[in-house]
């Protein structure tokens, strides 16, 4: 059986990550991810009562020093400077971490990411890969709609298990590139909730990744009823940005 599927060639691995050589592209690789048994950056979901809003991990990375390649667009290889592996990266504990009312960010510069994140204004300004996590607190049964938009460089969305510790490029909800390719609506997921798992704690997990320069990402989720339950910001929603309304939250 060939783990790294039809057009790739197994490098190295792990044991928590097996890299593959794309043989078209050859300096191109990829990960096939391996369960882990740590729950990288997931927030505690055992509080009694969560805070609204979503814990925040950023890892930063000089160009070429990533262990692995992501897909930038579905149109071309790798430049060599997005090259980082997701999962990989995605160790026990972030060295910049925080937490803060909602998921996204308006446009700034890997120079410096902003007051809301001061801890990251610090380390290497090369690229990186920010991870948000929370949980979605569903007050009632439907669909929940994510919609993500004006994307620098790229952004991908796990909701459920999966986004605790599974997951991948390949098994992502929601893979969102370069902002101008795709506008407020292009890009959505919808999260049927069953009569039975409302008010149960269902994972979230958001990761933006940027490969020097400028970098944004908006994520906007309306309930069933489409009543907005958080909003990162404008840029053609038509919606002000709002902070969580407690259906998403984290324990502290």
């Amino acid at each position: 059986m060939n783990t790294c599927g039809e057009g790739g060639a197994l490098r190295e691995s792990d044991g928590q990550i097996a890299y593959c050589k794309d043989v078209k592209f050859g300096s191109v690789f990829r990960h096939v991810p391996v369960k882990r048994a740590f729950t990288p950056d997931m927030p505690g979901s055992r509080c009694t009562n969560l805070k609204s809003g979503a814990q925040w991990n950023l890892y930063k990375f000089q160009p070429g020093s990533g262990p692995g390649h992501i897909s930038y667009t579905s149109a071309q290889p790798l430049l060599p400077a997005h090259s980082i592996d997701m999962v990989l990266a995605a160790t026990p504990n972030a060295r910049y971490t925080g937490q803060v009312d909602k998921i996204g960010w308006d446009s700034g510069y890997v120079e410096g990411v902003g007051s809301i994140y001061p801890p990251a204004d610090t380390g290497p300004r090369g690229y990186f890969l920010m991870f948000w996590t929370s949980y979605l607190v569903p007050s009632r049964e439907g669909s929940y709609r994510f919609d993500v938009w004006w994307v620098d460089d790229v952004a991908f969305l796990w909701v459920g298990n999966k986004a605790i510790a599974d997951f991948s490029e390949t098994n992502a909800d929601l893979k969102v590139d370069y902002a101008f390719l795709d506008v407020f609506g292009k890009k959505y997921f919808e999260f049927h909730v069953k009569a039975e798992d409302v008010g149960k704690r269902i994972p979230i997990r958001v990761a933006n990744i940027q490969s020097g320069g400028p970098f944004s990402v908006f994520m906007m989720v309306t309930d069933p009823t489409g009543k907005v339950i958080m909003n990162s910001g404008d840029r053609g929603s038509g919606k002000l940005p709002q902070a969580s309304n407690g259906e998403i939250g984290y324990c502290p």
